[in-house]
């Protein structure tokens, strides 16, 4: 029999969960864009303006983008550094790095949803502000 580290076998689970998020996710995409599309048409058929060219638009949608990658990798760090802690035997400096690790990233967390109700918040405002342009 060919024995397999731990190592390699996490790795390739890892890697098997990313792949099927790839996979999944690039099929909501393609349902959301022709949601978008079907209000692009709407919305210019009531007269608003539809283009994204102004910068200002492209950074906003931009932020909450990056924002939301942010907590996906943060929510990344918080499982892998469970399943650390999990497997750590019983090895006190296994638990206390994967410990360590689990507090930093739900910090980190709390940081990018703040920032992200933040810029939400302010985003909203200055939509409000500005009115509806026709």
């Amino acid at each position: 029999m060919l024995k397999v580290s731990t190592k390699i076998k996490g790795g390739v689970t890892i890697l098997i969960i990313v792949a099927l998020f790839c996979l999944l996710g690039s099929s909501v995409l393609a349902s959301v864009d022709d949601a978008i599309k079907g209000l692009n048409t709407t919305a210019a058929g009531a007269g608003f303006k539809t283009d994204k060219t102004d910068v200002k638009t492209i950074i906003a949608d931009l932020i909450p983008q990056l924002l939301g990658f942010l907590g996906i990798i943060f929510m990344l760090l918080i499982i892998i550094s469970g399943f650390q802690w999990m497997t750590a035997g019983g090895n006190t400096d296994k638990i206390n790095k994967a410990r360590q690790r689990i507090i930093n990233a739900s910090i980190g967390l709390a940081v990018v949803m703040l920032a992200y109700a933040l810029t939400s918040f302010v985003l909203g405002q200055l939509i409000n502000l500005g009115g509806v342009k026709k």
